[in-house]
């Protein structure tokens, strides 16, 4: 399939994107690159881009078996999370997901991206 072009959106920017596949990871910093944004910083391991300055959120689009880890070290280094559901396949991961409300700044609800989207779509018919 075609590589998603981002758009420009006015205050957010991509810091830095991952792939673990170097076919892939070239091509998604340039995409990011010819939406006119400065090519950021890549990275075949996702733990290294939460210590880029000014990543503030995080995108996860990963197998469902990638999620309790990379959603637990992203929401655990304060960073804001928009992940894909399920947040966890086994029962020990729940339980160390039940745990972060009170570690992290930033924990979404099952409900969160479906609320977001709402609100998006709320703001852009008014305007």
């Amino acid at each position: 399939p075609p590589p998603v072009r981002p758009r420009a959106i006015p205050g957010v920017g991509a810091r830095a994107g991952c792939d673990n596949d170097p076919a892939h990871l070239p091509r998604a910093l340039k995409a990011v690159e010819e939406s006119g944004q400065a090519q950021p910083e890549g990275s075949a391991d996702w733990k290294t881009l939460l210590d880029v300055k000014g990543v503030d959120a995080v995108v996860s689009a990963l197998p469902c078996d990638l999620h309790a880890s990379n959603y637990l070290g992203v929401i655990e280094a304060g960073k804001d999370l928009y992940g894909e559901k399920p947040m966890c396949l086994t029962p020990a991961d729940c339980d160390s997901q039940r745990q972060l409300p009170t570690q992290a700044a930033c924990y979404p609800p099952a409900n969160w991206a479906a609320s977001v989207y709402d609100q998006l779509r709320r703001r852009l018919k008014s305007d």
